[in-house]
């Protein structure tokens, strides 16, 4: 789920504070505003992806994904060589987190 999903489920909850922002118009265009910002965002990024070579996308993913782990404290992550090349079909699939934030039984 999208941090935008993630809002807008928030937003339709029964939550005293998302009952006074949908009943506020002024943060409703806030939100359509933020939300068609975000959308053009989302849209860039997947026409650069798009134009990118698999391989060259892939790798600056697990660059960006390396560099993210090491910001958050894990300064000597290093992306798992198990996940590359011929070795990567014989690991196992880890649970997917939002389904078992969503109460799902892994698969």
């Amino acid at each position: 789920m999208t941090p935008g999903d993630r809002f807008y489920e928030w937003l339709l909850s029964d939550h005293p504070e998302a009952a006074a922002d949908r009943d506020a118009p002024e943060n409703l265009r806030e939100l359509a505003a933020t939300a068609r910002w975000l959308l053009t965002r989302q849209a860039e990024r997947q026409a650069a992806d798009a134009a990118e070579p698999e391989a060259e996308r892939l790798a600056r993913m697990r660059r960006d994904f390396e560099n993210s782990r090491r910001a958050q404290g894990a300064s000597s992550y290093r992306y798992p060589a198990r996940y590359l090349g011929a070795r990567a079909a014989r690991q196992p699939i880890p649970p997917d987190p939002d389904r078992l934030a969503a109460g799902e039984e892994p698969s």
